[in-house]
């Protein structure tokens, strides 16, 4: 049974140090630095939207924030003993590789609405070339049904990075509330805040790139 509290304060030991050793892990491995920390609540339900352009992304992004976050795993993996206890003590949640069924939305839900940061890459899957994909319903529809903020991410240079060679940068960006964007329909509502999500990331992109030439 997972508590219903999830803030900064009621982390859990086995957690907390797991995710250390990740982060500096990483940030050996790939310089990992992060900017925007302030930008996630200390307490309370929200999604972390990030670009997907790396297996290396889900721990990069987990190991910057000062709480537990709920991750997917592939449904697969639960029936090995060993990558079991590992991913469930990170919270994770079973997915099938033809993506969210009623029972998987439901449980992000539920677990949004007693207060856990979720992990929802709004692109769906990983980029093949680096480059941002449309993005999916999913996060929005997520984000809709729970009425939690979103955070979008921009996750800098995961995209085939190179060990003590390449610089990872986790850029958490100022949330928005789906409630800002209006719709006609739900099903629209959905894709425009996932469409925003993508659009926040990418404005975010574009001005770091300007600045650098």
């Amino acid at each position: 049974m997972k508590p219903v509290r999830n803030d900064k304060e009621s982390i859990r030991w086995v957690y907390r140090i797991s995710r250390n050793i990740y982060y500096y892990s990483l940030k050996i491995v790939f310089r990992l630095n992060f900017t925007g920390l302030e930008n996630i609540p200390l307490k309370g339900g929200a999604i972390i939207a990030p670009n997907h352009a790396s297996y290396a992304d889900p721990p990069c992004v987990g190991s910057c924030i000062p709480r537990e976050v709920t991750f997917f795993a592939k449904k697969e993996l639960f029936s090995i003993p060993v990558i079991k206890t590992l991913i469930t003590c990170y919270n994770s949640i079973p997915v099938d590789r033809g993506g969210y069924s009623r029972g998987i939305l439901k449980e992000i839900i539920h677990r949004l609405k007693n207060g856990w940061l979720v992990l929802i890459f709004p692109e769906g899957t990983r980029s093949k070339d680096g480059n941002f994909r449309e993005p999916k319903s999913g996060a929005g529809m997520a984000a809709v049904m729970a009425d939690v903020p979103v955070i979008p991410c921009w996750v800098e240079g995961s995209f085939r990075a190179k060990p003590f060679l390449s610089k990872i940068t986790v850029h958490f960006l100022p949330p928005f509330k789906p409630s800002e964007i209006e719709a006609k329909t739900r099903k629209e509502h959905y894709l425009l805040v996932s469409k925003r999500i993508m659009c926040d990331i990418n404005k975010l992109c574009k001005t770091h790139m300007a600045v650098r030439n």
